[in-house]
């Protein structure tokens, strides 16, 4: 690789993400942001994140393509080209993400003191359910897997209901593919199912399926990654022709060992802050701890930093869970301000 390039390819690299990110600092600085305002900015993000769903899903029942990629459905050597969604930019992995914060959003309402209608929430689920199937996107399950799993964790009395719900319906839906048979689904539904299929119910699940990890173990072996400023944007992918499906990875090589530790930091910093707070029963940083952690996880398995239709929206709420967060310790409030409902009354 040509180190020479690095300087002016770093410069774009950095105003890219600073423009992705620039929703959780502008959150940050708004001074005296009050309770109201912030359920308003909750609602924001959810009609944002809403609207990108069922523009997606329309785009793909009218047969619309942004990119050409979004035709190809790879499983080893691919099931053949079946057109997936992809929202608004053409990418089904950024659209599935958008459609996992949709329903985590919608999860984490009563977090965020947000009273949403039983219908509405189970509508928006739906449709988020039905974007990530026609996405084909396996690492939107997983995020929403991550989330949802974290809010039953820190909030059990509330969310335990939702999770027996959860498991009923997985059920019920497994069972119905199961008797319909899956050699009998429409095609791009049987390839997503393959993709989708986490417990190998059809004997060819492929969820676990991918060439990411051998791509990993081949770049931790290669010796630039000694570098201190890295190669630059995309350097790697024209380098090698292909993509490094992690933001960590991807860092380190693009921005060197100075930029991994920079990025590893805040994301370190944000999961443990939340945590500790989490553990408090603070209602703000358990909804923080579900969106961010579930967007770690899909940085873990692609390049979701830099994503610019799901990041922004990721960032926007993982800045307001933060702000709120702050401003409840700031005021020394040892209480929730809104109390999780409980769900048997």
């Amino acid at each position: 690789m040509n180190t020479e390039v690095a300087g002016f390819s770093n410069f774009l690299l950095a105003v890219r993400l600073v423009a992705i990110s620039s929703p959780l600092f502008l959150v940050l600085s708004i001074r005296n942001l009050s309770g109201s305002d912030a359920v308003g900015l909750f609602k924001l993000i959810l009609i944002g994140s809403s609207v990108a769903v069922v523009v997606g899903l329309v785009l793909h029942i009218l047969g619309v393509q942004i990119q050409d990629t979004q035709q190809q459905l790879w499983l080893g050597a691919g099931y053949g080209s079946v057109l997936r969604a992809g929202g608004i930019v053409g990418n089904s992995g950024e659209y599935g993400q958008v459609c996992a914060l949709l329903s985590l959003l919608l999860l984490g309402a009563p977090l965020a003191g947000v009273k949403l209608n039983w219908w509405v929430a189970l509508f928006g689920h739906s449709l988020a359910v039905l974007g990530i199937i026609f996405s084909s996107s396996r690492t939107s399950i997983l995020m929403l897997l991550v989330g949802f799993l974290i809010f039953v964790a820190f909030q059990p009395k509330y969310y335990y209901k939702m999770l027996l719900a959860f498991v009923a319906v997985f059920f019920v839906i497994a069972v119905t593919i199961y008797s319909v048979g899956f050699d009998n689904l429409p095609l791009d539904i049987k390839n997503s199912m393959y993709r989708l299929d986490f417990f190998n119910i059809s004997g060819q699940g492929q969820f676990a399926d991918s060439v990411r990890l051998d791509t990993w173990s081949t770049i931790v072996e290669l010796p630039y990654l000694s570098s201190v400023f890295g190669f630059g944007y995309k350097s790697f992918e024209s380098y090698a022709g292909y993509f490094i499906d992690n933001s960590f990875l991807l860092a380190w090589v693009e921005s060197g060992i100075l930029g991994f530790f920079l990025f590893s930091a805040f994301w370190v910093a944000t999961a443990v802050r939340f945590t500790l707070r989490s553990a408090m029963g603070r209602p703000w940083a358990i909804l923080g701890m579900g969106v961010s952690m579930a967007f770690i996880a899909r940085m873990m398995t692609g390049g979701a930093h830099a994503g610019w239709s799901a990041g922004p929206l990721f960032f926007m709420a993982i800045g307001l869970a933060w702000k709120m967060d702050f401003k409840s310790r700031s005021l020394g409030v040892d209480k929730t301000e809104h109390p999780v409902p409980n769900p048997a009354r």
